[in-house]
């Protein structure tokens, strides 16, 4: 490499280094923003709300659910957990609702937006592997899986057992 050129793996250098940098600035934030609300005590604040608006457990469940299927639509997964958690768990714990069943519940809702238009980012990642099939075709094809990945959320809402099947196998 002479005249100041960089080659492609220069390139693939500076845009690894990039995609580094990115990840560390959303793991500093998400290392930060527990610590500032802690210090605001709005955790415990919204413990107490969830305690004066008298929500039951499945309306709370239905919002956060939303929440994570809308916002997770147009946010990296890792990053909307890191932001959101923080002020739900606190409600969560009020409710006195299992955090592994949660947990599992959510790790669905957030598949459900990953392949959910108008962005779909896993639907741009198949896309990527099977260039000559249509988006619009991509998009069709998703359907049954959104619908079967419902079905699993129904059915951990009725049945919570199921979701601390395996769980409960390895610490019971």
């Amino acid at each position: 490499m002479s005249g100041g050129t960089v080659g492609s793996s220069g390139a693939q250098a500076v845009e690894a280094v990039a995609s580094t940098s990115r990840i560390f600035f959303v793991a500093v934030g998400a290392v930060l923003l527990p610590k500032f609300l802690a210090l605001s005590g709005v955790p415990t604040y919204l413990g107490e709300l969830v305690g004066t608006w008298a929500l039951d457990r499945l309306s709370l469940i239905i919002a956060a659910s939303l929440i994570y299927l809308v916002l997770g639509m147009f946010l990296d997964p890792l990053g909307l957990l890191l932001i959101t958690l923080p002020f739900l768990l606190p409600m969560f714990e009020a409710l006195d609702l299992d955090l592994i069943w949660f947990g599992v519940l959510i790790v669905i809702v957030l598949e459900m937006a990953l392949i959910s238009p108008p962005v779909g980012i896993n639907v741009f990642v198949v896309k990527g592997i099977a260039p000559g099939v249509p988006l619009n075709s991509i998009f069709r094809g998703i359907w049954p899986f959104w619908f079967a990945m419902m079905v699993c959320v129904l059915m951990i809402l009725l049945v919570p057992a199921i979701a601390l099947l395996l769980p409960n196998s390895m610490f019971g």
